[in-house]
């Protein structure tokens, strides 16, 4: 019997607004954490139960939706996410394609 967990990294782009930011698929992930962006220290969740639907504030994170963070560090994303099927991630900074690391 194997005792590797399931996990993956995806490179995800972070975006300055919602229509920059790319789509995170974290249908069958049950935890991640993000390489934050050099000059980001803000980040805002955006979910959505389609890919291409209209994504909406995930509003119980952090302090009306906003989770402050350190840039250049790796960040838990909060476990509240992952009944989420579709994500976007927000930044306050440029943006940047980063690393997510995702276990199943």
């Amino acid at each position: 019997m194997s005792t590797e967990r399931l996990a993956r990294v995806d490179s995800v782009v972070v975006g300055t607004n919602l229509a920059a930011a790319g789509v995170i698929n974290l249908k069958h992930d049950a935890g991640g954490m993000l390489l934050v962006p050099t000059g980001v220290t803000q980040l805002t969740y955006y979910a959505c139960a389609t890919s291409g639907g209209t994504y909406k504030l995930v509003s119980n994170v952090g302090t009306a939706g906003v989770e402050t963070t350190t840039a250049e560090t790796w960040h838990n994303l909060p476990v509240g996410l992952f009944p989420v099927h579709f994500l976007k991630i927000v930044g306050n900074g440029s943006t940047a394609t980063t690393d997510l690391q995702v276990k199943s």
